[in-house]
C-alpha cells in the first residue's frame, strides 16, 4: 500500500493523486466547503485561514484532508469563516464534514455524504446514494439518481429535484419541496409547506403546522397534519389495484381527486355534514353532541346528518369498490372527493 502523509501549512495549495472510484474524506473545524467536480485524476485544494493546521493523507484509493484549530481554539473563534476550495474528479465518493460553514458541490457521479454543524448545503445533480445534513440551514439539491436522506435539525427548507430512489426528509421547521420521487419513505416538518409534484411509489409524511400537497400519486399514501390541509390527486397505473390511502388532517380540509374509472372503498369522517363527493356516500356513524340549532324540533333545527358540532362518518363504493381502501378524517374542516377523467 502506498501511503503518504503531508503536514500542509495554512493557505497553501496541495495536490494528491486519486483513482476515478476513489474516496475523498474532508473533516474541518470551520469553513465553507466549495467542491469543484471538474477534476481529472487528482485532488487539488487550498484554504484561506491561518488559524487552521491541515493534515493530508494520500492513500492509493483514498485522500483524507483533516483540519485542526491551532492552540485548541474553538470553531466559533475562527473569523472570518475560511473558504476551502477542493477540486476532485466527478466520479469519486465524497465524505464531507464541516463543524461550521456551508457546503457547495457541483454535479457528481459518485456517492455523497455532506454534513455541517451550521450552514446551507447546496448540491447539483448527484448520481449515487446521497446523505445531506445541516444542524441549522437550508438544503437544496438537484436531481438524485439513487436514495437520499436529507435533514435540517434547525429551521431549514429542503428542496429536491427529481429523485430516482427513495426519499427520507426531515426538518424541525421549514418547507419540503420535491419535484418527483420513486418513493417517499418518510417526510416530516414541524411547520411549513410540504409539496410533492409526483411520487411514483408509496408516500408517508406528516406536517405539524402546515399543508401537504401531492399533485400526482401513483401508489399508497399515508399523509397527516396536526394543523393544515391535505391535497391529493391519485394517478395509479392500475385503477383496480390494492393500494391504500390514509389522510388525517387534525385541523384542516382534505381534498382528494380520483380517476373516474377507479375502484375504491372509501370511508370519510368530518365534523357535521362536511363530506362532499361526486358520487353517492351514505352516513354510517354520528358521534358527539349537537348544538341547539341542530336539534330536530328546535327552531332552526335540521336533520341529524347536518349537525355542525359532532363528527359524521360516511362510506361509499366507487365503481363497485372491492379494492383500493381509502380512509379520510378531519377533526375541524371539510372533505371533498372529486372525480376526473
Amino acid at each position: 500500500m502506498l501511503l503518504s502523509f503531508f503536514l500542509i501549512p495554512s493557505a497553501l495549495f496541495a495536490h494528491c493523486p486519486i483513482p476515478p472510484n476513489g474516496t475523498v474524506k474532508v473533516v474541518v473545524p470551520a469553513g465553507n466547503l466549495i467542491i469543484d467536480t471538474t477534476g481529472t485524476n487528482a485532488v487539488d485544494w487550498d484554504q484561506t485561514s491561518k488559524q487552521i493546521d491541515v493534515k493530508e493523507i494520500c492513500d492509493r484509493d483514498e485522500v483524507s484532508i483533516t483540519g485542526t484549530l491551532m492552540g485548541g481554539a474553538a470553531a466559533a473563534s475562527v473569523r472570518p469563516i475560511p473558504d476551502w476550495h477542493i477540486k476532485v474528479p466527478k466520479t469519486v465518493i465524497l465524505d464531507l464534514v464541516t463543524m461550521a460553514g456551508s457546503i457547495t458541490i457541483g454535479h457528481s457521479d459518485g456517492k455523497l455524504v455532506a454534513r455541517t454543524g451550521g450552514g446551507d448545503v447546496i448540491v447539483g445533480n448527484i448520481l449515487g446514494e446521497t446523505t445531506l445534513v445541516t444542524q441549522a440551514g437550508n438544503i437544496k439539491a438537484g436531481d438524485i439518481g439513487s436514495n437520499i436522506d436529507i435533514k435540517s435539525s434547525g429551521s431549514g427548507n429542503l428542496y429536491l429535484g427529481n429523485v430516482k430512489g427513495e426519499v427520507s426528509a426531515w426538518t424541525y421547521a421549514g418547507d419540503i419541496i420535491i419535484g418527483s420521487a420513486s418513493k417517499v419513505a418518510n417526510a416530516f416538518t414541524g411547520g411549513g409547506v410540504m409539496r410533492i409534484q409526483k411520487v411514483i411509489g408509496s408516500f408517508k409524511g406528516h406536517n405539524e403546522a402546515g399543508s401537504i400537497r401531492i399533485e400526482q400519486a401513483g401508489s399508497s399514501v399515508d399523509a397527516s397534519t396536526r394543523s393544515g390541509s391535505i391535497y391529493l390527486r391519485m394517478v395509479p397505473d392500475k385503477q383496480t389495484g390494492n393500494l391504500r390511502v390514509n389522510l388525517d388532517a387534525g385541523s384542516g380540509d382534505i381534498t382528494l381527486f380520483l380517476p373516474s374509472g377507479m375502484k375504491a372503498d372509501i370511508q370519510a369522517t368530518a365534523q357535521g355534514n362536511q363530506v362532499h363527493a361526486d358520487f353517492k356516500m351514505a352516513p354510517q356513524i354520528a358521534r358527539g353532541l349537537p348544538t341547539l340549532g341542530g336539534v330536530p324540533g328546535v327552531p332552526g333545527g335540521s336533520p341529524i346528518n347536518s349537525y355542525s358540532s359532532f363528527s359524521t362518518t360516511q362510506t361509499g363504493q366507487l365503481n363497485g369498490g372491492g379494492s383500493n381502501n381509502m380512509k379520510l378524517h378531519t377533526t375541524v374542516g371539510k372533505i371533498e372527493i372529486k372525480l376526473f377523467n
